[in-house]
């Protein structure tokens, strides 16, 4: 108890240190939440519609989402093209002349039309596909525009809308929403990873400053042994790592309105312990560095290779098969998942996947707070 409160003493002296490690988490969250994800808006499209006095590509136009594209109309084809090389519109959207002739044509002779008649019936997309994301959302836009207009002339004419359909239903989910968004996928992955990430400074620095200030030293001649020393640091900062964790919570769920499915208290106690797997990592950081620069330099170095092995941006499995299996064995990568199956599929510790990422955190838990301790050992500290 008496070193517990030696820490908790050396806490409260610096305050901002203090409010700094309270507060870091919440303002990741908070660029990740407001930054990532959302919905594209004024994106520059030349536009060049050669069939201007028809009342179907006027439709077409009219409809395309304003908030979305943002038109910049053209005299020329050449023009609108131009305009994409210039790096003035992300995409040229050309409307050949004829365009709703050909397209009644080509309709109503079935495979019976020639190319320069399918060529005239079809708009045209010349995207810049140096930003695929803006480029995709472009192309989409269109296409549900495009459809969208095609019901409503089937509907006036007498004829099922359901003939523009593509001949792929795609069903209610079964998980999630067709309005899911990326923010959505990358949220258990940013949770887990801030909540991680942001314990590692907690313990890092402890080891390295109290040797360097001949406090351990004194500690061990007061008898006590390696692994209460660790101990009491963990149990000091765990307060800590409860604050950051709650404000983080709040942020993202609450605040952002991140939609979850699963348990909430699951949901936290996984965050906990992972915030707490981080705090563990400190310390085995800490006890292998000789300096600050050092412990710096190794708390830093892990945070791409977790951030990029993990899942957290993009699927594991989008990795080559020795990558991911190397993934796996990773801290974090095992819970990400578990915490994506609860917050998306609204999945609970009855189901494998999920206790597999309870068990994995606890495991690393272990494996850093041992290994903390063999170091000290070893040192003679």
């Amino acid at each position: 108890m008496a070193i517990i409160r030696k820490n908790a003493i050396s806490l409260s002296r610096s305050p901002g240190n203090l409010l700094f490690q309270f507060l870091l988490p919440t303002i990741v969250v908070i660029l990740f939440c407001a930054c990532i994800g959302r919905n594209i808006h004024n994106i520059p499209v030349a536009v060049y519609n050669g069939d201007w006095r028809s009342n179907v590509t006027l439709d077409i136009l009219k409809e395309l989402d304003p908030y979305t594209i943002n038109q910049i109309h053209c005299r020329t084809p050449q023009q609108a093209l131009q305009a994409v090389r210039d790096g003035l519109a992300s995409s040229a959207i050309t409307i050949e002349e004829n365009f709703t002739e050909s397209l009644h044509d080509r309709l109503l002779l079935l495979g019976n039309v020639d190319d320069d008649t399918l060529f005239r019936s079809t708009i045209q997309i010349y995207p810049d596909m140096s930003n695929q994301i803006i480029a995709l959302n472009v192309y989409e836009k269109v296409i549900d525009t495009f459809q969208l207009v095609a019901r409503k002339y089937l509907h006036q004419m007498g004829t099922s809308p359901a003939l523009i359909e593509f001949p792929i239903n795609f069903t209610e989910p079964i998980y999630g929403s067709h309005e899911s968004t990326f923010t959505e996928f990358m949220a258990p992955g940013v949770i887990l990873s801030i909540a991680f990430l942001a314990a590692i400074p907690l313990t890092a620095m402890v080891i390295v400053v109290e040797r360097k200030n001949g406090l351990i030293e004194r500690t061990t001649v007061a008898g006590v042994t390696n692994f209460q020393f660790i101990l009491s640091h963990l149990i000091t900062q765990f307060f800590v790592l409860l604050v950051q964790v709650m404000l983080l919570m709040i942020c993202v769920f609450p605040i952002y309105q991140i939609p979850y499915h699963g348990e909430f208290l699951f949901i936290l106690l996984l965050t906990l312990l992972q915030s707490f797997c981080g705090m563990s990592f400190g310390l085995f950081v800490s006890s292998v560095s000789h300096d600050e620069m050092t412990a710096t330099m190794l708390s830093l170095g892990s945070f791409y290779p977790n951030l990029l092995l993990s899942g957290t941006v993009w699927p594991i499995k989008a990795m080559d098969d020795y990558m991911r299996y190397f993934s796996y064995l990773l801290p974090q990568t095992i819970p990400i998942e578990a915490m994506r199956f609860m917050i998306s599929r609204g999945w609970g510790p009855d189901y494998h996947e999920v206790q597999l990422g309870f068990i994995v955190t606890v495991i690393w838990i272990i494996i850093f707070t041992i290994s903390a301790s063999l170091v000290f050992k070893f040192k003679r500290i």
